[in-house]
């Protein structure tokens, strides 16, 4: 369960998160002894088999294919836009959202710090694991105390956080047993409880981190969600506020030359349209955004579970993209200031990707949006606005024109030659709250 190893470039890091969730599953005894080389290498290549797919329906191989994606889509991103997006949603003072609607939640009522803390915690715990390899002797941490980088104060919430990050061999399995089965070629795919508790301690004083990744990625939107929710009732509502108010936020960083919010087109009660008209010459950009948060079961295959979220997110956000689209070319009074003449566009943006969102394969039985539409992530916009509005609308139009399961290597095929630009709103807030590292 070391860390790093001779092979970490040659494999893919997914796989090592893997290997170590079956070791904590199926091990018996913790062995003195390295891995050699060789046999890491045999159970890698094992791990990057598929089981057997025979007699299996073609929709749910092509869900297996997915769940393929939600496991690398994750290392392959910048964890720096992970972070600075958790930051922007949930700490950032400029974010306009109705405190009526999405107060500023209290996060020390989870963590017993503030999620600004939190992050800078993770963050140094991070790097001190990086540093001994992924295999740290607790005790050692007492020589904190002779840093002057290093206050009483904040290494009480690194040991905190530390400990709330922390689960043995015998925990991590009780929990992985309390996820319903999944069928033998979607196995691979269940819980990794190291998404949640990526140290182990295994015995003696010693914690280990089998993949250092995932000690920030317990700060990730899809993580949070989990604490969140569990905390305080009405979060799931809360948090589609705020990624309303946030993808506004990213428009407007687009430079659009106009970026009108929802309309309520009701007369004795209210009556919404999409979240966001973005116009930039002869097109306008209706979007509709969802916060809804990916189930396991969903992450992983399951057919039931993935045409629920379907129909949940974006069914329900192509009928909005409908509505709105025909008010407007109705010439609804409420809807004049967006011209009928213009091109139609369509964005559903969730928290997170969902790669069979556009897929007729699976979008065959919902609601027509009655105008080309693309379902994308926060993660995805981000890369989008930062093109800024002309070019955003190009690639979006070209994306749409050959759909794809990974919306995100549909974006760099039709990147500009230049290239994305940074995306300057995350680049700021990670600056804002990343800690000097001692």
């Amino acid at each position: 369960m070391k860390a790093f190893h001779p092979l970490k470039n040659q494999y893919s890091q997914w796989a090592f998160a893997g290997l170590a969730r079956e070791s904590m599953q199926y091990g018996t005894e913790l062995r003195s002894n390295k891995v050699s080389p060789k046999a890491m290498a045999r159970m890698l290549y094992l791990y990057g088999v598929a089981d057997s797919i025979e007699g299996v329906p073609q929709e749910e191989k092509y869900l297996m294919i997915g769940s393929y994606q939600y496991e690398q889509y994750k290392f392959q991103i910048p964890m720096f836009s992970e972070i600075a997006r958790t930051y922007l949603l949930f700490c950032d003072p400029d974010l306009q959202v109705d405190p009526l609607l999405a107060p500023q939640r209290d996060w020390t009522e989870i963590f017993g710090m503030s999620l600004e803390d939190r992050l800078q915690a993770v963050a140094l715990i991070e790097a001190i694991m990086l540093a001994v390899g992924g295999r740290l002797i607790k005790d050692d941490l007492s020589i904190l105390k002779d840093d002057p980088a290093y206050s009483e104060v904040r290494i009480a919430k690194l040991m905190q956080t530390l400990e709330d990050l922390t689960t043995t061999v015998e925990s991590s399995r009780e929990m992985a047993s309390q996820v319903p089965g999944l069928p033998e070629h979607l196995k691979r795919f269940a819980l990794n409880p190291l998404t949640r508790y990526p140290i182990v301690d295994i015995g003696e004083g010693i914690l280990v981190a089998p993949q250092p990744f995932y000690l920030m990625h317990t700060l990730s939107i899809g993580n949070l969600y989990y604490r969140g929710f569990k905390a305080w009732k009405n979060f799931s509502s809360e948090l589609g506020y705020r990624v309303e108010a946030y993808v506004g936020k990213q428009l407007e960083y687009a430079q659009f030359e106009q970026v009108l919010s929802e309309i309520d087109y009701g007369t004795k009660s209210p009556k919404l349209s999409v979240d966001w008209f973005a116009i930039f010459d002869d097109t306008v950009l209706l979007i509709e955004c969802k916060g809804a948060k990916i189930s396991q079961p969903a992450l992983s295959g399951d057919p039931d579970k993935t045409y629920k979220l379907l129909e949940k997110s974006i069914d329900k956000a192509r009928g909005q993209l409908k509505n709105s689209s025909e008010l407007i070319l109705g010439e609804h009074e409420k809807f004049r200031a967006i011209p009928k003449h213009l091109k139609q566009l369509g964005l559903i943006v969730t928290t997170e990707p969902i790669h069979c969102a556009n897929d007729s394969m699976f979008t065959g039985n919902l609601q027509n949006p009655g105008i080309p539409c693309l379902a994308i992530s926060l993660g995805e916009l981000e890369r989008l606005t930062a093109l800024g509005a002309e070019k955003m609308i190009q690639v979006i139009s070209k994306v749409i024109d050959g759909p794809t399961w990974s919306v995100h290597n549909a974006i760099n095929e039709h990147l500009p030659e230049d290239g994305t630009q940074t995306n300057q709103i995350l680049a700021d807030a990670y600056d804002k709250f990343y800690p000097d590292l001692p």
